[in-house]
């Protein structure tokens, strides 16, 4: 590995039976500097594996006018037809310096408007972690919700989060919990869940 690679952040292109292709990529990990092929053991560290063919993701935080529409939406990271599995495009604005995409093939062609797009990785969540965000702003919002819902009928209901541990820390169930002495009580038992 030459020196001005070493301990550089950079993307596995080819793999072969004792050393693999990278490009060498830029400090905010954006742009294409160099190549080389270094050994398995010349490998620090596999920092992330968000770039994987198959790897199910999400689209978040573009804001190109071209692209924002697909914020929210899920796929696959899939080989380019034609470039192959990464990608690099060029820019004008970085001469030289090809920049790192991915194919991102779409589970819903039809909300994006195509089959699959070339996305840069620093617009992916993995999917399974985009899920738990989901689940806890949810929570949180129906928490919100029943939280006044409870104060305009007078106080005498409050929302209570309940830990459901078999479904792990994004999972919450919420249970409404009436006062002593409400008129409600007979026909809504203490800790209905929501």
């Amino acid at each position: 590995v030459p020196a001005e690679y070493r301990l550089r952040p950079a993307v596995v292109t080819k793999l072969a039976d004792e050393h693999c292709t990278v490009v060498v990529l830029d400090a905010e990990r954006r742009l294409g500097v160099g190549e080389c092929w270094p050994s398995f053991a010349d490998v620090a560290a596999v920092e992330s594996s968000l770039l994987r063919l198959g790897t199910r993701v999400v689209l978040q935080n573009l804001q190109g006018a071209r692209t924002r529409r697909l914020n929210g939406l899920s796929g696959v990271v899939a080989a380019h037809p034609k470039q192959g599995h990464p990608t690099f495009v060029s820019k004008p604005s970085a001469q030289g310096h090809p920049q790192l995409t991915v194919c991102v093939r779409f589970d819903d062609p039809k909300a994006a408007g195509e089959r699959s797009a070339l996305i840069e990785p620093r617009f992916l969540v993995p999917y399974d972690k985009a899920v738990e965000d989901i689940s806890g702003d949810l929570g949180a919002m129906l928490a919100q919700r029943l939280d006044a819902i409870g104060r305009r009928a007078g106080g005498r209901e409050h929302v209570e989060a309940v830990s459901v541990p078999e479904r792990g820390a994004a999972a919450e169930a919420l249970a409404v919990r009436r006062s002593a002495g409400s008129e409600d009580e007979a026909r809504a038992p203490q800790g209905d869940v929501a």
